[in-house]
């Protein structure tokens, strides 16, 4: 007689965590998608005119912190950066599986 290794409840976490799985390559696929809308490395097309980052000197960054100087640019500013890193860190986040061991 075959002995079953596996409970009801054993399968039912291994199924819930093939549930995670699919989430988590819908996620990647989601984030990879508004990662080819932005052009250039942190969403170019959003930043205020004049401003690209990284930036490259530091005669660029003066006129960085010259723009910055104006708050609406720094409003900008900001809320790209904080769109970018909430990107990066969904990305990061969908990558790591959590083990309960």
């Amino acid at each position: 007689m075959p002995i079953n290794l596996f409970t009801g409840r054993d399968i039912a976490i291994l199924h819930s965590l093939e549930e995670i799985k699919q989430e988590q390559r819908e996620i990647k696929i989601m984030l990879a998608t508004l990662m080819q809308r932005q052009s250039g490395p942190v969403g170019s097309a959003d930043l205020p005119d004049g401003v690209t980052l990284p930036v490259a000197n530091v005669e660029a960054m003066h006129a960085l912190e010259e723009k910055l100087r104006d708050h609406t640019t720094m409003r900008v500013m900001v809320c790209t950066i904080l769109y970018f890193f909430t990107l990066v860190f969904v990305f990061i986040s969908s990558s790591i599986v959590f083990s309960p061991w």
